[in-house]
């Protein structure tokens, strides 16, 4: 479907479009191979009125390509929704008009029990508003109620809020999950999500989760962009006990950041605030690479990781690089760690992180396979942790190597792996002194299995 305008004679009411709508209703939901919108053609699907009225139910205006309120199982894979457009320009924050790709549930409930959106295309999505309340454009939105919620193999790009003084978000994926069971997000492609605000800092997020029990992985997210915006690849916060994992993910933030504030950006944003003793969070085997910079008397702090208010963590393997003016490697309640070395200090974790200078295919790139590591020597160090749950890349590829990152691709194998179930759960190690002096130092305990993982030399064992 596509070159549909929906209109209003008065410009201060609205008219909303929904490409595909189920009622909130029990049933089964199957979405398919469909082209809601068009590729090529500009505004194929848009809402025209400006909605400029003062009241929500006179001017919200909502335009959404397939969306569902209705409980049971929803399978939504291989659509394309593009060159959406919704022409509201209402300047009241409360008036919460939206465009939105995919949107499954509401806020409140929750009603997709057991969705599954995967390989579905949302690009050129275009809204300028004022919403700051229920973020206007988001390339998919779900909510999972008490049921396994997977997002997988979707390419989200060009989704973006015009308005000039716009305070809100825009996401390529926000995700809620309420008394949820191991939802996944995965091999999620996700670039040029911005606005253009110029009066205000809005957030702009790759993934923007506020769900529980999510495991994040394999996905790779570009935002690079000179615009005023705070910058998030994954945003992640939580006031419940639930237990994240963020694996193998690539994260690359540029641009130059010229206004003259303090508007910093974060490649991952982890804050958990209600975390229990049983309440877990595991950061492992990400390249987390920020570069952008300020210019001018712009004071903003770009960090490769930012935790706040986190307990429980469990973080190693990681690659954490900032390269540009304001860079800080991380934050770690409450200050900011400006070498990877205060970073390990302060958490007490990270032993076999890494702070590399990566050499992606084409950084900056709107490909996945621009963020392909190259074979350049500074790669071959970025070994990841064989114990995880994750066992293939964003190509769906078997892990073989085990690098960090979304790609599986060719490093330095480690000599030496210890596993315990006390301490430290598992590291890797370059010799059996360096494994062993670990062991009597008590930093894995309990059963703990030493594996060679190739010949050692005497030069090795010393």
């Amino acid at each position: 479907m596509g070159s549909i305008s929906a209109a209003n004679g008065s410009s201060g009411w609205s008219t909303s479009f929904y490409g595909i709508n189920k009622t909130a209703v029990a049933g089964t939901l199957t979405v398919s191979n469909n082209m809601i919108g068009s590729r090529a053609t500009a505004n194929s699907i848009q809402c025209t009125s400006a909605s400029t009225g003062f009241t929500a139910a006179q001017s919200t205006q909502v335009l959404h390509g397939i969306y569902s309120l209705g409980s049971g199982v929803h399978t939504v894979d291989g659509n394309t929704i593009s060159r959406l457009t919704n022409a509201t320009t209402n300047t009241s924050t409360g008036i919460e008009s939206q465009v939105r790709g995919i949107h499954f549930g509401n806020w409140t409930t929750g009603y997709a029990s057991g969705t599954t959106i995967t390989n579905n295309t949302i690009q050129h999505l275009t809204i300028a508003n004022a919403n700051n309340w229920s973020s206007p454009a988001i390339g998919i939105f779900a909510v999972s109620n008490g049921a396994t919620c997977t997002i997988r193999g979707n390419t989200i790009h060009t989704i973006f809020n015009t308005y000039s003084a716009f305070t809100g978000d825009v996401s390529g994926i926000y995700f809620q999950g309420l008394n949820n069971q191991n939802s996944s997000i995965s091999a999620n492609l996700i670039y040029n999500i911005y606005t253009t605000a110029t009066t205000q800092t809005p957030r702009v997020n790759g993934i923007y989760s506020s769900g529980s029990d999510v495991i994040f992985s394999n996905n790779i997210i570009n935002l690079s962009n000179n615009n005023r915006a705070e910058f998030i690849g994954i945003r992640i916060l939580t006031s419940n006990s639930s237990d994240e994992s963020v694996l193998f993910n690539t994260v690359y933030l540029s641009g130059t950041q010229s206004n003259a504030s303090a508007i910093n950006s974060r490649c991952l944003w982890f804050n958990s605030s209600g975390s229990s003793s049983s309440t877990f969070h595991y950061a492992y085997n990400n390249i987390l690479y920020n570069a952008r910079t300020n210019s001018g008397s712009a004071s903003g702090s770009h960090y490769a990781v930012y935790y706040e208010s986190i307990t429980n963590l469990f973080s190693n393997y990681n690659n954490y690089f900032v390269n540009g003016t304001g860079g800080v490697v991380g934050y770690w309640p409450s200050a900011n760690r400006t070498t990877l070395a205060d970073l390990q200090t302060a958490n007490g974790q990270d032993a076999g992180s890494t702070n590399v200078n990566v050499v992606f295919t084409n950084a900056g790139g709107t490909t996945a396979g621009s963020y392909l590591p190259t074979s350049a020597a500074a790669n071959l160090v970025l070994v990841a942790s064989r114990t995880t749950s994750i066992t293939t890349d964003y190509t769906g590829a078997t892990r073989t190597f085990y690098s960090m990152g979304a790609y599986d691709f060719a490093v330095n194998q480690p000599l030496v792996q210890v596993t315990a179930t006390v301490g430290t759960a598992s590291a890797d190690y370059s010799s059996l002194k360096l494994a062993l002096d670990a062991v009597n130092a008590g930093t894995h305990k309990g059963v703990v299995e030493v594996k060679i993982t190739t010949n050692l030399n005497d030069n090795q064992q010393d």
